[in-house]
This record gives C-alpha cells, sequence and structure tokens, in this order.
C-alpha cells in the first residue's frame, strides 16, 4: 500500500513538470511570435554634430555611435538604449531606403 502511493505520487509529480514544461513553451517561443515585429533598421542623427547613423535591431549588443563619439545607440528587438542626444530620423525594414536618404 505504501509503495502503490509513492509510486502514484512519482507520477503525479512527472506530469505536473510535463505541464510546467508546455507552459514555459508557449510562454518563450509561441506568445513572441504572435506580436507584431519590431521594423529591423533605424536611422538616427546626433544633436550635437549633425552626423547620421543606422542601427540593426536584429545585431545582439551594437552600440553604434555617431562621428563624434558622444551619442550611441543599441537598439535591439525588444528595447533601446542610447547615450547622448540621438534624434530618431526614420525606420525600414529596408537598409536602401534609409541610406539613400538625404
Amino acid at each position: 500500500m505504501f509503495q502503490k502511493k509513492i509510486t502514484n505520487y512519482i507520477l503525479f509529480q512527472n506530469n505536473l513538470k510535463i505541464k510546467y514544461l508546455i507552459i514555459l513553451f508557449f510562454l518563450v517561443y509561441l506568445l513572441p511570435m504572435s506580436e507584431d515585429k519590431k521594423e529591423r533598421y533605424s536611422k538616427w542623427m546626433c544633436e550635437l554634430c549633425s552626423s547620421t547613423f543606422i542601427t540593426d535591431c536584429q545585431s545582439r549588443w551594437d552600440m553604434v555611435s555617431c562621428d563624434c563619439g558622444k551619442s550611441s545607440v543599441d537598439d535591439e528587438e525588444y528595447y533601446t538604449r542610447f547615450f547622448g542626444n540621438p534624434k530618431l530620423i526614420n525606420k525600414s525594414n529596408n537598409i536602401n531606403d534609409l541610406k539613400d536618404e538625404a
């Protein structure tokens, strides 16, 4: 009788682990897919030296700086981190659209 209770408890615990893994998989992989994706490229202008630079949100930990080095932007998929005085000019999924702008 005691052995049967232990076996049932172990099976119950394994079933809970499987349920938690399924929920975790849904939250981590399937839920972010349902959201709209951020546009990949962004064009920024430094308000101190007036130079422009382009960031790519799919590059991980890529801090892009202006010519004077006083403004920098790390534009990732889920957040944007910046230093100095950068000003967002435009966003696009095609980098050539941003390069052709005057």
